[in-house]
């Protein structure tokens, strides 16, 4: 949807925007776990195959999006996943000041109320409904080779500098 902000803004002149970023190799270790394809070619999609294209992929994402934000000013915020993990009431409570909303426990407890998710969502309903946790984390170190740990920091270093999963 982000990708569509600069639209979406005009549109909806009083939309705010909250773009959830993930570390690059947390993106790529789930990419390459993804069995997707193009619904008119019938292949598996591209960045789904290689780290490489994978990391180029997340890379050109978060670039995009944030290069059309740029002129939101107030309307666009970034929240980091793992804060959002491991800091959930915190950052839930700056991401619904943004928002111009009251706090409301639910918010933190999705696992209690009941959800139909669409035959096309990848991830089980077991994952969507359970407490917050931090299990997917760090899960890329042990998924990803150091190889390929090596390859995504060599092609995104410096965004991954930026968003400060690395030093």
């Amino acid at each position: 949807v982000l990708l569509h902000v600069k639209f979406l803004s005009k549109v909806f002149p009083r939309a705010k925007f909250i773009h959830l970023i993930r570390d690059g190799r947390a993106v790529v270790a789930s990419l390459l776990r993804q069995n997707w394809f193009d619904a008119t070619t019938g292949k598996r999609l591209e960045y789904c195959e290689s780290v490489e294209a994978a990391t180029q992929y997340w890379m050109n994402m978060v670039m995009a999006i944030r290069q059309d934000a740029a002129d939101l000013g107030a309307a666009y915020t970034e929240v980091k996943y793992e804060d959002l993990v491991t800091d959930a009431r915190s950052i839930s409570d700056e991401v619904l000041a943004f928002l111009g909303e009251p706090w409301e426990p639910g918010v933190l407890e999705p696992y209690r109320y009941s959800h139909q998710l669409p035959e096309s969502e990848s991830t089980t309903a077991d994952e969507i409904l359970s407490p917050i946790n931090g299990k997917a984390i760090a899960k890329w170190r042990t998924e990803l080779s150091p190889e390929q740990i090596m390859t995504i920091e060599q092609i995104a270093g410096p965004l991954l500098r930026e968003l400060g999963y690395m030093v």
